[in-house]
């Protein structure tokens, strides 16, 4: 599946950072944190498309038949458009829907602006560019290892 939402994008690349499982079966994604199953938003379906109504049935059944030992249902559908409307379908079966929005760059910024010291807060913090996965990891891994030494 071609994930469209930036959203969805990062959750399920954080999501994959911390050791959960992305399956690909085409019109959905399947998440799964075997370490976690009560965690929703780790064992979800993905769907490339708010569902009619009368499929409902079919996706509750496909969630129940590949995350068997989570007690909840959870469902994302991906896109960048629709309303609460198309959910309808899922509150008719008693579950709680919700819309989310996701703030994203929509024009381009100069690399110079990002390194630059914010104009205000600490003047000794600094922001910067990542422009590259294998810098994201490399951060994202710097900052459990932060955790890590402060929890200890």
């Amino acid at each position: 599946m071609d994930v469209i939402s930036l959203g969805n994008r990062t959750d399920l690349a954080l999501l994959e950072l911390g050791g959960s499982e992305v399956e690909d079966c085409g019109d959905h994604l399947v998440v799964r944190s075997p370490h976690n199953p009560a965690y929703w938003w780790g064992n979800f379906l993905l769907l490339d498309r708010a569902p009619a109504p009368e499929d409902i049935h079919r996706w509750m059944d496909r969630f129940a038949a590949v995350l068997p030992e989570a007690k909840h249902r959870a469902f994302a559908i991906d896109g960048t458009d629709g309303t609460l409307a198309d959910l309808d379908g899922f509150a008719e079966r008693g579950l709680s829907v919700e819309a989310s929005t996701v703030m994203t760059m929509v024009s381009e910024t100069r690399t110079a602006d990002l390194t630059s010291p914010m104009k205000s807060g600490n003047p000794g913090t600094s922001r910067r560019l990542i422009l590259c996965p294998f810098q994201f990891a490399c951060n994202t891994e710097r900052v459990i290892e932060i955790e890590r030494s402060i929890s200890s």
